[in-house]
């Protein structure tokens, strides 16, 4: 089996693994295409992203989660 072969299989080994997690945590992961510069503003405005990392892809994605969490779980 080549490097690449190699390497191809364990990031599929690899991605499996994180869906059974999620999965079994009740979690689904989605694709969900938005402006970005509204998003940004919208998770300023909302107190769950710092102004100064709107272009730091993985705080904006963890800005997001922690408002979904919030909109979810206040949905009583």
């Amino acid at each position: 089996m080549t490097a690449a072969a190699l390497l191809k299989a364990a990031d599929s080994t690899e991605r499996s693994r994180r869906h059974r997690q999620r999965h079994r945590a009740g979690l689904v992961r989605l694709v969900v295409k938005v402006d970005e510069d509204r998003l940004c503003e919208w998770l300023v405005a909302g107190g769950v992203l710092d102004p100064m990392h709107t272009d730091q892809h993985d705080k904006v994605e963890a800005a997001l989660e922690c408002a979904l969490g919030l909109l979810v779980n206040n949905q009583a």
